[in-house]
């Protein structure tokens, strides 16, 4: 519902026309766009991480619409320079992709390089070593490919049914959110680890067929409109990260 009412009070504002008012009071001097996935549609049924993905015909519309808009499209350095100078004549936008997917290689960088537009890449630095964990893809193939899924939850064996696209939907949202809600990430991925290793789903596969290998990374980062950034080493939640205690000042 709350989504709903948000929504439909944006829509209302745009297509009123009313946005182009408001524009000068919260239009702010700049965005920067956070991207993941830039690949044509899949045809499954069930794809819960769908949010985190965009066309590439998506891609190169909003691309055409920066250039006639006349919205500078900068890196992160020229962003940095600007607040520092206090340079907001003209409104920009950064464009970021989180975690180097190999999609970007083939969908996004080639459309970025026609209009030579500049663009930031965070790697967490596991996923080209090879060793990081994308357990939220691999919680969504073990639910798309098993119709029943077993798991140990408050030290009880528990069975799910998942046979139809809408009890996969379910359950995928069900377990996704007992997962968040644990205390810490270790413990999340455990969970996940033995889910995936119980209905043979390789992790490791996971991540060397969706990221980008170190070569890949470098052959990008050879290219003046790319800037590499770090995106932590595992892909952590940093919320779930408990810091150590300062360490106090000896007399």
């Amino acid at each position: 519902m709350k989504q709903t009412i948000i929504r439909t009070g944006l829509e209302t504002l745009y297509f009123s026309g009313m946005h182009h008012m408001m524009r000068p009071l919260v239009g702010g001097v700049g965005a920067i766009l956070t991207l993941h996935h830039v690949r044509p549609p899949r045809p499954d049924a069930f794809q819960p991480n769908h949010l985190l993905e965009i066309s590439p015909l998506f891609l190169e519309g909003l691309l055409k619409r920066l250039k006639r808009a006349r919205i500078d499209v900068i890196s992160l350095d020229e962003m940095h320079a600007r607040y520092i100078s206090g340079d907001f004549k003209r409104r920009f936008v950064c464009i970021t992709f989180d975690d180097g997917y190999k999609d970007l290689m083939r969908w996004a960088y080639p459309l970025l390089k026609k209009y030579e537009l500049p663009f930031a890449l965070y790697i967490p630095t596991s996923f080209p070593d090879r060793l990081g964990e994308l357990w939220w893809v691999a919680l969504e193939a073990v639910i798309a490919q098993n119709s029943r899924i077993g798991m140990v939850i408050n030290g009880k064996d528990q069975f799910f049914e998942c046979a139809t696209v809408r009890e996969k939907r379910q359950l995928y949202d069900e377990v996704y959110g007992y997962l968040r809600s644990m205390k810490s990430e270790d413990e999340l991925r455990k969970v996940v680890r033995d889910l995936a290793a119980c209905h043979r789903v390789d992790m490791a596969a996971v991540c060397r067929d969706l990221c980008m290998d170190w070569q890949e990374i470098t052959d990008l980062a050879a290219d003046p409109l790319v800037t590499i950034g770090a995106h932590t080493v595992n892909h952590m939640m940093l919320k779930k990260i408990s810091c150590p205690a300062r360490l106090s000042r000896q007399p």
